[in-house]
């Protein structure tokens, strides 16, 4: 979804929870976990390079999330608990 300022990506299950932004967090019961890593790469690059806030259907704690970059890899920057916190 995306407005005049802000793009918010329904993540789904492909990053359920702010504890799965990390790239080796996947779900377990994941199918094909190597397809879902390189849709993580992309959709995070993305998501860093364009701002965007992941929205996470699954975490009970906090409703949205923005990414950065480390040298561990993906990390959360900003954690949102409701919309309202944006």
């Amino acid at each position: 979804m995306t407005d005049a300022s802000n793009t918010i990506l329904f993540c789904a299950d492909l990053i359920p929870t702010v504890s799965h932004i990390p790239l080796p967090y996947i779900m377990g019961y994941d199918l094909q976990p190597l397809v879902t890593l390189q849709e993580k790469k992309k959709f995070l690059k993305l998501a860093i390079d364009e701002n965007w806030k992941l929205f996470f259907g699954h975490d009970p704690d906090f409703a949205l999330a923005t990414v950065k970059i480390f040298r561990e890899g993906y990390i959360v920057d900003k954690k949102f608990k409701t919309f309202e916190d944006v």
